[in-house]
């Protein structure tokens, strides 16, 4: 056995849908609050691409980094949107999926005892992709104080010349916080500064509200767009979950690197999910903003619920499909006849009540205090009776 995949957790995640199928099985109807798929059908145009696809045979292998079509609509749709300019044939790589974009980019810019910086909280999926590359996570706790966006102070902290790359996450899964620009200028000084490589993890980026603008950090200046590896995916933005399609766009000698991999490890990505993200990335674009609006209203109805809690703090969001307030004025007590102690415990009994929501330490160990909400899944009418479930709980 591989010593070191013998050393990979499980998805703390896992453990809370293994407890909602057990639930679910004995007939406990369960509201999901916990879960980033979304409850959106595949639009129309989309599904028709693809059927046509496979109609017309298009069943067969590409090249191993994916059709030049799909990298010329990537290419253009991240012009069009940001002003981020790649050439297709050279910057571009499509991948399964952004969580296989990430994991090209890990294993390609880490080499055996190479330290990453992940900013916590996090996705759990960034420490483990840099331990099966052989790479060192290095955790940079952020404060709540601070928007959960890292100081200049926290990032040299974390600085030796062991450090090779950093991975950031905007908008934030799991805080639903939107970088601001001075975090992202302070990112990229301290990563030229100390020549660090850039993972920008950005499959988000359609979703901020309430005046709140992702800024890609390619964008900041030349030397960060050219240290930057941006990745996105068609899953969130098309509830096309399951087609398995990603891209990331960087340095040409990078992606070259990554190509390779990619040729030995998956070949190429399936060649009719590439023809239906070409429809979805150049088609119509209205089921994105609808779904967009319609997070919104789930979002602000979440919001304004859980604001009239007076033990829950911190709960606006900004981006992304998460909010991550803090519940610790509720360690000590008892809630529906259990001791409340950490975050866990609050979810426990939210969970053995009907709702379904993630501690916060599944982030990053130090977040005890908070916990995950997501509406990506939620109707509007479900978030409305786990607002009343949950305030009658806590009374």
């Amino acid at each position: 056995m591989n010593k070191t995949l013998s050393n990979i957790r499980i998805s703390p995640t896992n453990v809370i849908k293994e407890k909602i199928i057990n639930l679910e099985s004995r007939g406990k109807k369960i509201i999901r609050l916990d879960t980033i798929e979304t409850n959106f059908k595949t639009p129309q145009n989309v599904k028709d691409a693809t059927i046509k696809a496979i109609l017309d045979n298009q069943t067969k292998y590409t090249t191993y980094s994916g059709i030049l079509e799909l990298k010329e609509t990537v290419c253009r749709m991240l012009y069009d949107k940001y002003k981020l300019s790649y050439n297709a044939s050279s910057n571009c790589l499509i991948s399964c999926g952004s969580k296989h974009a990430l994991f090209n980019s890990i294993f390609t810019l880490t080499d055996a005892g190479d330290e990453v910086l992940i900013i916590a909280p996090y996705w759990e999926t960034y420490i483990e992709q840099v331990k099966i590359a052989g790479g060192v996570p290095i955790i940079i706790e952020t404060q709540e104080s601070n928007n959960f966006e890292p100081t200049e102070e926290e990032l040299l902290n974390a600085i030796n010349p062991n450090t090779k790359t950093i991975i950031i996450n905007s908008p934030s899964n799991p805080t639903g916080r939107v970088y601001s620009k001075k975090t992202l200028e302070i990112i990229a000084r301290v990563s030229k500064n100390s020549d660090l490589c850039i993972i920008s993890d950005e499959t988000m980026a359609n979703f901020t509200y309430g005046g709140h603008v992702h800024i890609p950090i390619a964008t900041l200046s030349k030397d960060a767009f050219e240290r930057t590896l941006t990745i996105g995916s068609v899953s969130k933005d098309y509830s096309m979950s399951g087609f398995r399609i990603g891209f990331v766009c960087g340095n040409a000698d990078t992606v070259r690197t990554m190509s390779m991999l990619q040729a030995q490890v998956t070949a190429n990505p399936v060649s009719f999910s590439q023809i239906a993200a070409i429809e979805a990335w150049s088609g119509d674009q209205k089921p994105l903003f609808e779904m967009r609006s319609e997070f919104y209203k789930r979002k602000s109805l979440l919001e304004k619920g859980l604001q009239n809690m007076s033990g829950i703090r911190n709960v606006l969001g900004q981006g992304a499909v998460f909010l991550f307030p803090n519940i610790s004025s509720y360690f000590g007590k008892m809630i529906a006849g259990k001791p409340i102690h950490c975050s866990q415990d609050f979810c426990d009994v939210l969970l053995e009540n009907g709702i379904a929501i993630v501690p916060g330490n599944y982030f990053g160990e130090m977040y005890i205090e908070n916990v995950r909400f997501s509406y990506s899944c939620a109707t509007t009418e479900e978030i409305t009776k786990a607002v009343g479930m949950i305030k009658s709980l806590l009374q």
